[in-house]
């Protein structure tokens, strides 16, 4: 199998893709940007896993604590909420085309880009919130809000993987004239238990307060 019929996973691979341009060229560049793009996170990503992120020498103080944990919760919700503005239904279309119409490479290089740089940011905030120094009394309660980024962390990798997966038919697709329709829907919540366990936590430390 020609290298243009593969998933790109090196720069040059990628490019060559991108010159070449063969059928389903679009799901190849997509598929290979996004890997490129996370493969320089998989240390922080080990970090995260492994519950490490460095100290960043900061202390909230009891009287400002609630304050600060709203703010951490707002904040990990607005980056959320924008990865809805960089990954729907119309800016997937407008960078893979039409049906017919072939795909814009920008956008899609571009495309690849914001999605990954959502889980960087999903990322870089439980490393802030587990670096960031609390009372020992709310350490339980910043655990289960750190937690709140599990499954959009793992949504966003396993879409990475689903969609090398599913490009790799590509070729065979393309023997046979069969349409390609690889699903691009990335899914985040959190688990009811997980809300269930928050609410719990802080009504007690207020109550204990």
């Amino acid at each position: 199998m020609s290298i243009e019929m593969n998933v790109p996973r090196t720069d040059e691979q990628l490019s060559h893709v991108l010159a070449e341009r063969p059928p389903g060229w679009e799901y190849l560049v997509f598929s290979g940007a996004l890997i490129l793009e996370l493969e320089p996170l998989e240390s922080r990503y080990e970090d995260y896993k492994l519950g490490y992120a460095p100290r960043l020498g900061r202390s909230i103080y009891e009287a400002e604590f609630f304050e600060y944990l709203q703010a951490q919760a707002s904040e990990s919700m607005a980056i959320i909420d924008g990865f809805a503005l960089v990954f729907n239904d119309k800016v997937v279309e407008a960078a893979f085309g039409p049906r017919g119409v072939e795909g814009d490479s920008a956008k899609l290089l571009h495309l690849a880009k914001r999605v990954i740089g959502t889980y960087d940011e999903l990322l870089r905030w439980v490393e802030r919130l587990r670096g960031t120094s609390v009372p020992d009394r709310y350490s339980p309660l910043i655990a289960i809000l750190a937690k709140f980024n599990d499954q959009p962390i793992g949504e966003i990798r396993r879409f990475v993987r689903y969609y090398a997966e599913s490009v790799e038919h590509i070729p065979d697709a393309a023997v046979n004239g069969t349409p390609v329709r690889i699903d691009c829907h990335v899914t985040f919540s959190i688990p009811a238990e997980l809300s269930k366990a928050y609410r719990e936590e802080t009504d007690r430390l207020i109550a204990g307060s």
